[in-house]
């Protein structure tokens, strides 16, 4: 499903303006453990299969399962430090070929969901080739941000 063919980046400004300027000095390193070593995000491409994925993927193997419409997904978790952990996922077709991929980073707090948030803004923004979309989700109690990627059509 292709929005305009070009990113879809939703940047609360709030969150621009509460991050210290040094903040961004210190996250590239984690957000690059997030996102980088090529591919899409993590070295994974989209038209990959789920031996493919695993194979690159570095994180640990938690679930695989099958939703209401026969899509398998995949998931792999990661724990950083006691402050920030996530959850990747991957979502294939029905010809067992990667078109989606959900990234959610969990955070200790409100101050730690602005950073990742902003650090992940920053990532997004060199995807336009994709149909992306990043979100702070949440309540009082958690603090997440969501990157979801899907190719386009």
């Amino acid at each position: 499903m292709c929005f305009s063919c070009s990113t879809k980046l939703e940047v609360n400004e709030e969150v621009r303006e509460s991050v210290a300027p040094e903040i961004a000095i210190m996250e590239p390193t984690f957000i690059d453990s997030l996102v980088g070593n090529g591919g899409v995000i993590r070295g994974v491409e989209f038209g990959m299969s789920i031996d493919e994925v695993r194979g690159v993927e570095t994180a640990q193997h938690d679930e695989t399962s099958l939703d209401e419409n026969g899509v398998r997904m995949v998931r792999f978790v990661e724990d950083f430090s006691i402050s920030r952990s996530m959850d990747v996922e991957y979502y294939f077709s029905l010809i067992n070929k990667l078109d989606k991929i959900v990234l959610v980073v969990y955070c200790d707090s409100n101050k730690r969901q602005g950073e990742v948030y902003l650090g992940l803004s920053n990532e997004v923004k060199k995807m336009s080739e994709f149909d992306s979309r990043l979100m702070k989700v949440g309540d009082e109690h958690n603090f997440n941000v969501e990157l979801l990627i899907k190719e386009t059509d």
